[in-house]
């Protein structure tokens, strides 16, 4: 069991070219990997702490035949990852599901039509990791700015300087409203 995890680990993470995906399509082969955000090249920039508690990826692979005979990748994952708040600077606890389900084409291959219905990649001689389509669908869904739901749950919420700073704008305001008040003030200094 131990050394059948480290294969699919290693194969996981080697580039695979298009006979060893349609080898593996063959068999319907499928299999689960659970990884960490700091073993992804790209997503360890992303992520906020390498904690291995919070940074959990799982995914359940399935390379299977697809309609055109041509090898297909589903993969299913469920994420939890600890992002910095862009408002409090602060972590903040991401959950999401990927759902990736595409077909492997052989670039060499010019019978293939471009049917925009399907989702496609197309792989050269050197090849491309399951690693890397899952990283790069994971780094397509990240949120480019995700914050606490409200301000009030960011940590480094400095409650007093929120309630003076809206009391001042009040303020600022309510002169604007009244632009000759301190005018008229001055005028009846003046008269006495």
């Amino acid at each position: 069991m131990i050394v059948n995890y480290i294969v699919q680990k290693i194969m996981f993470k080697q580039n695979l070219d298009f006979k060893d995906y349609l080898d593996l399509s063959k068999r319907d082969y499928s299999f689960q990997i659970i990884n960490y955000a700091h073993e992804y090249p790209r997503l360890s920039d992303v992520v906020m702490s390498i904690d291995s508690a919070t940074n959990r990826i799982v995914s359940d692979i399935k390379l299977l035949k697809g309609s055109s005979m041509n090898p297909k990748i589903i993969v299913n994952s469920s994420m939890t990852l600890t992002l910095e708040c862009q408002r409090c600077l602060s972590s903040i606890e991401w959950i999401n599901e990927l759902n990736i389900d595409c077909e492997v084409i052989n670039e060499s291959d010019t019978s293939i039509t471009s049917e925009t219905h399907v989702n496609r990649i197309t792989i050269d001689q050197e090849g491309i990791s399951i690693e890397k389509i899952i990283e790069d669908e994971i780094l397509s869904v990240i949120p480019m700015s995700i914050m606490h739901k409200s301000i009030e749950l960011c940590e480094n919420n400095d409650t007093l300087s929120l309630f003076l700073s809206n009391n001042k704008t009040k303020e600022t305001t309510d002169k604007k409203k009244r632009p000759f008040s301190e005018l008229s003030k001055i005028l009846k200094k003046g008269k006495k």
